[in-house]
């Protein structure tokens, strides 16, 4: 028991101090990313990083929480307006999913169906036991998925911004004042529900059940209950603990198959990249959404993520938090029965 307190400990202790680095360096997104250099450092020089499984909990609760704060009941017509961004997005996504993953079949020698699972944008535990399902290469989809995951979180944040230089600001859709109740102070209920609605997605064991949850019971809380504001702390503290989670997970094979996979890493990426500007293009032009917020909407990453950090960038974390859940549902609902049927053809 000591021994997991001492490992949690200082790994939380890594992150916080990477945090604080980042920030006085003036790293986009500093907390997280801060967190997951810092926490990524201390596994690969020792492999004594650890966070537990509830921390995932928290997290995902977290960035459920702050999408459910700007749900509210004129919202609702908002959301239905959003069918062309989503089905644009999804259809870039499969698009690139289907070449990405041929072209690392035809350049490294992973099979098709492995190469087109690593290509696949969804959740990394999900798409790893699929995988396993399906008599993939386990360990090729795992290191690609991660990789997807941290190369993500560490240069995106940056192009996002680069991208955005010059943009007019857009008014921060981060965290709504939701004061509705006489006095002062913040409220510890929109939290504590947050957390019951998470514990429940994750008992349940659905897709992006924990957020979808979370994120639920808190838009219940703030249309029927009268509240206090949310601390913006909160984010933050998510951040650190969502950075040091992915962290913990670099491992020093991963970074010498750095190498190996290079060229696949190369390919996937690149896919990516195109994807992300060619979508804000077509979302700016439409007028569907600003670039910030279409950038980190079409961003390869989790939805807890890329949810707390589009806080951070002004960008509007309701949409984001809905388009990448719908992103998330058909990566690891669909996706795959599509591949096997495709493969089957081949």
């Amino acid at each position: 028991m000591n021994e997991w307190l001492l490992r949690l400990s200082v790994t939380v202790f890594c992150g916080c101090l990477g945090w604080q680095i980042a920030r006085r360096l003036r790293f986009p997104a500093a907390a997280m990313i801060g967190s997951l250099i810092g926490s990524g450092v201390f596994q690969v020089l020792s492999g004594q990083a650890w966070m537990p499984s509830w921390v995932k909990i928290i997290t995902q609760s977290c960035a459920g929480m702050f999408i459910g704060l700007q749900l509210r009941r004129k919202d609702l017509k908002t959301i239905l307006t959003m069918a062309g961004p989503v089905a644009v997005l999804l259809g870039l996504y499969t698009v690139n999913t289907l070449i990405c993953g041929w072209i690392i079949h035809m350049l490294s020698g992973i099979d098709r169906m492995s190469a087109w699972l690593a290509c696949v944008s969804g959740g990394l535990t999900d798409i790893s036991l699929i995988a396993m399902d399906l008599n993939a290469e386990i360990a090729a989809v795992v290191f690609l998925q991660s990789t997807r995951l941290i190369f993500t979180m560490l240069f995106f944040p940056s192009w996002i911004r680069w991208r955005c230089r010059g943009e007019p600001s857009v008014p921060s859709a981060g965290i709504p004042a939701v004061t509705t109740e006489a006095g002062q102070g913040y409220s510890v209920l929109i939290p504590l529900a947050a957390l019951a609605g998470g514990a429940t997605g994750s008992l349940l064991d659905l897709p992006a059940g924990i957020i979808i949850f979370s994120m639920v019971v808190t838009s219940v809380v703030i249309n029927c209950v009268p509240c206090r504001p949310v601390r913006k702390e909160i984010r933050t503290v998510a951040q650190v603990l969502s950075g040091s989670l992915i962290g913990s997970t670099i491992t020093m094979a991963m970074v010498l198959q750095l190498k190996e996979l290079l060229i696949p890493i190369v390919v996937l990426m690149s896919g990516y990249l195109f994807v992300n500007t060619l979508y804000s293009r077509i979302c700016v032009r439409r007028q569907w959404l600003d670039r910030s917020t279409a950038m980190f909407c079409s961003c390869p990453a989790g939805v807890s993520d890329m949810v707390l950090l589009a806080g951070d960038f002004s960008a509007d974390m309701k949409k984001t938090g809905i388009i990448h859940l719908t992103r998330l549902v058909y990566s690891t609902a669909l996706m795959p029965g599509l591949i096997v049927l495709i493969n089957s053809l081949f």
